[in-house]
C-alpha cells in the first residue's frame, strides 16, 4: 500500500522524478508505474494501487492534458476526485480540464528543486491534509492517542507506577536543562511541552502551568519597542520633508548645476530631461532642440519598417518589420533568424510584443488568429508567446512553432 499514487504522462518523467524524490524524503511511500515488475498484470496493479492509496497526485502539463493521447491521466484524476483525495500539480502553465478546474493546484511550473519553494510547500500541505483525512490514518492516530492517555490518566493499579516514573523522568530532564542553560534562558526558550503537560499535572488538579518571562526579558522587549517607535517617527518625518520639496525648486537650480558640472558629466541639464520624481534621466539623453521638429507618428514607415510605439519624448521608440518572417519557427530558430537580418533586428520581448498587439491595426500584415513568439523565457523549457486574436500571453514549450515579427529600437 502506498500513501501517494502518481499519475503523469510518460514524456514528463524526467521532470516528475525530482518531485517524487523530494516527497519520498518527507517519509511518504509513493506508487509510480515504473515500479511495476515485469510479468505483472498492469491494469490490475494500477487498480489495486489506486484503491489502496490515500492521495492521487496528478501532474498536469502540456502533454498530460491531451485527452486523446493520455486518457488514463484523466481517468486516474477522476478516480481521485470521486474519493476526494485528488491533489493536482502544474508542471506547465496550462488550463486544467474543466471538470477538475475547481480544485486548487500547486504551481511548480518554475520549480528549481527547492523544498522551501512556496509552490512545493503548498503541495506538501495539500498531501498532508488528504492523507490525514483518510479513515485508516485517522483511526490509527486516535488509537495511539487513546493508548497514550490511558497510560497517563488511567486509574488502574498497573499504570500507577508508570505514571510516577514518567513524572520523575520529565522533572529530571527539565531540571538538567535548566542547570545547563540557566533558568531565565530556559523559560524564554522553552514552554512546557504539551505532550508532557498531562504528566506534570497528575497531582495538580489539571491547573495549567504558567511560565512568566523574567524582568530582564521584559525590559529588553520594552527597549526594542521604543526603538522601533522612534525609527518609525523619523521615517515619517523624512517622508514629509521630501514630499514638501517642489519640483519647481529643483528646476530653478538647473542652470547653476549645469554650468558647474557640464565639462565632466555631459550635455547641459534642462527641465525636459527630468522625470516625474525630479531626478535627472542619464540613461537616454534627450535629442537637441534643433531636432525637436522631427516628431514621429505610430504607423509611419521609418528605418526599414513601421513605427509601432513612441516614448514620451517623441524621438525614440520601436520599429516593427513590415511583414512576418516567412513560415513558423521554434523559439531558438526564431532568435537566430532575426539575428541573421542584422542592424539590431531581434525577436520582441513580452512588453515589446504587447506594443505590437496594441498597434497591430496600423502596423499591419499580422495574422490575427495566430501565436507570435517573444524572446522572454518562462522556464528552462518554455517561453512566452502572445495570441493576437485576444491579446493574451501564455507560456509554451520552446520546441513548438509559432510566427515571428522582428523589431528594432530607434
Amino acid at each position: 500500500m502506498a500513501d501517494i499514487f502518481v499519475s503523469y504522462a510518460r514524456e514528463d518523467y524526467k521532470r516528475v522524478q525530482p518531485i517524487v524524490t523530494e516527497l519520498e524524503r518527507s517519509g511518504w511511500s509513493i506508487f509510480l508505474d515504473k515500479t511495476i515488475l515485469a510479468g505483472a498484470d498492469w491494469p490490475s496493479e494500477i487498480k489495486e494501487a489506486l484503491d489502496n492509496s490515500h492521495c492521487v497526485l496528478v501532474f498536469w502539463s502540456f502533454t498530460s492534458v491531451d485527452f486523446k493521447k493520455h486518457y488514463w491521466v484523466r481517468a486516474e484524476a477522476e478516480f481521485g476526485r470521486s474519493k476526494e483525495i485528488l491533489v493536482p500539480l502544474l508542471l506547465d502553465d496550462v488550463k486544467i480540464p474543466i471538470e477538475f478546474s475547481h480544485i486548487q493546484a500547486a504551481d511548480l511550473s518554475c520549480w528549481r528543486k527547492n523544498s522551501f519553494d512556496p509552490g512545493f510547500q503548498q503541495l506538501i500541505g495539500a498531501i498532508q491534509s488528504k492523507i490525514l483525512s483518510c479513515p485508516a490514518q485517522t483511526l490509527a492516530t486516535v488509537s495511539t492517542h487513546l493508548k497514550f492517555v490511558s497510560l497517563l490518566k488511567g486509574d488502574d493499579k498497573k499504570n500507577f507506577f508508570l505514571k510516577k516514573q514518567l513524572q520523575q523522568v520529565a522533572i529530571t530532564v527539565m531540571a538538567v536543562m535548566m542547570l545547563l542553560l540557566g533558568i531565565d534562558r530556559f523559560m524564554l526558550t522553552f514552554s512546557v511541552p504539551q505532550i508532557l503537560s498531562p504528566v506534570l499535572r497528575v497531582n495538580r488538579h489539571d491547573k495549567p502551568v504558567i511560565v512568566k518571562p523574567s524582568s530582564e526579558v521584559v525590559e529588553s522587549q520594552q527597549k526594542a519597542d521604543a526603538s522601533r517607535i522612534e525609527a518609525e517617527a523619523k521615517l515619517k518625518t523624512t517622508r514629509k520633508f521630501y514630499e514638501s520639496v517642489s519640483i519647481k525648486n529643483v528646476k530653478s537650480d538647473i542652470k547653476t548645476v549645469s554650468r558647474k558640472f557640464v565639462p565632466q558629466f555631459g550635455p547641459p541639464l534642462s527641465p525636459e530631461n527630468l522625470n516625474s520624481s525630479g531626478l535627472v534621466e542619464t540613461t537616454e539623453p534627450i535629442e537637441p532642440q534643433a531636432n525637436s521638429k522631427n516628431v514621429f507618428t505610430v504607423g509611419n514607415e521609418y528605418g526599414g519598417g513601421r513605427i509601432a510605439w513612441i516614448d514620451g519624448t517623441g524621438h525614440h521608440g520601436l520599429i516593427a518589420a513590415k511583414a512576418d518572417l516567412s513560415g513558423t519557427y521554434t523559439w531558438e530558430s526564431a532568435k537566430q533568424a532575426c539575428a541573421a537580418i542584422g542592424d539590431n533586428w531581434h525577436v520582441p520581448n513580452k512588453d515589446e510584443l504587447n506594443k505590437l498587439y496594441i498597434a497591430k491595426s496600423v502596423v499591419g500584415d499580422f495574422f490575427d488568429k495566430a501565436n507570435y513568439w517573444s524572446s522572454t523565457e518562462g522556464s528552462e523549457d518554455t517561453a512566452w508567446h502572445q495570441y493576437l486574436g485576444n491579446g493574451y500571453q501564455y507560456r509554451n514549450l520552446k520546441a513548438n512553432k509559432f510566427r515571428v515579427r522582428s523589431v528594432r529600437a530607434f
